[in-house]
């Protein structure tokens, strides 16, 4: 679903003129999250799973790559301006 809403944002101009577009795209999101069909297993099978590991060693070097404390760091911040926020 969030797919559909980043691209959506970038290209609502050009997917307004394509016939039944909210229709096809409302039934590939049901396909996807009915159990009997298991749409987001086969998508995540054919689709995610190997464009992740063709690229498993490029994204684990990124990982490594960062600084944990500075990941700390960020989580911290991030969720004491939440609390700051909520109050």
């Amino acid at each position: 679903f969030a797919f559909f809403c980043v691209i959506e944002n970038f290209t609502d101009y050009i997917l307004y003129w394509i016939p039944f577009y909210y229709a096809i795209k409302i039934s590939f999101l049901v396909w996807c999250m009915t159990p009997q069909y298991k749409g987001a297993k086969i998508v995540y099978n054919t689709a995610i799973k190997p464009v992740f590991q063709k690229h498993e060693s490029a994204i684990d070097a990124a990982l490594n790559a960062l600084d944990p404390q500075a990941v700390i760091d960020t989580a911290v911040e991030a969720t004491s301006q939440k609390k700051s926020e909520e109050k």
